[in-house]
């Protein structure tokens, strides 16, 4: 584990330096009663039944983030991909989702590649099995885009790259992490021949 170069780096600046894995320790925290703190806290890692928190000091968690970084260090992820039309907004190949080549671009793609590069884990594309199709179909519809939603919710994929619209029932069933929203726009006709608005 990397030392701190400079403990006011670790614990001043936001977000933290990559190569300060430690600045936890330089922050204050206090282990706090989950049923009486207002304040935002999280279940030990190292003591059961013991809640600890950087929020009730005034401090920000770094801990938190790091353990949960250094989780992902080392681990191949099963991840789908799905194609947005022209992937602008979200991810493209011209062989369609799940596909399992190099082709892929957009933003989205590009932020799931530095992100497995700063957090040092791997991608695995992936295809859900055929199979899951129907069972997705009955459930959500018939999109790739719920069909790799569907997947995850399994276990058999472990995230989807794509622009997806966030709507009730893809959420009960899994976490949407939103890495950019567009506006929604109700577009209508406009009766000019009648002077009440609301009729």
């Amino acid at each position: 584990s990397l030392e701190c170069s400079d403990a006011s780096d670790c614990t001043l600046t936001v977000p933290l330096p990559l190569d300060c894995d430690k600045s936890y320790c330089k922050r204050s925290w206090c282990y706090v009663d989950p049923t009486n703190c207002a304040r935002l806290h999280y279940p030990s890692v190292f003591f059961d039944n013991r809640h600890y928190s950087y929020a009730a000091c005034g401090e920000l968690d770094s801990f938190t983030f790091t353990e949960r970084l250094r989780s992902l260090k080392g681990r191949v992820f099963q991840v789908g991909y799905v194609s947005n039309t022209g992937g602008w907004k979200g991810a493209f190949n011209p062989s369609g989702s799940f596909a399992i080549n190099k082709q892929w671009t957009g933003p989205a793609v590009d932020f799931v590649h530095q992100t497995a590069l700063e957090g040092g884990f791997a991608i695995n594309m992936t295809e859900p099995p055929e199979w899951l199709r129907n069972n997705s179909r009955a459930f959500f519809g018939n999109s790739n885009f719920d069909l790799c939603v569907y997947a995850v919710s399994l276990g058999y994929l472990d995230f989807c790259v794509g622009s997806f619209t966030i709507n009730e029932k893809r959420s009960s069933v899994t976490t949407m992490f939103e890495i950019a929203s567009d506006p929604i726009y109700l577009i209508a006709h406009i009766d000019r021949s009648s002077t009440d608005w609301e009729s």
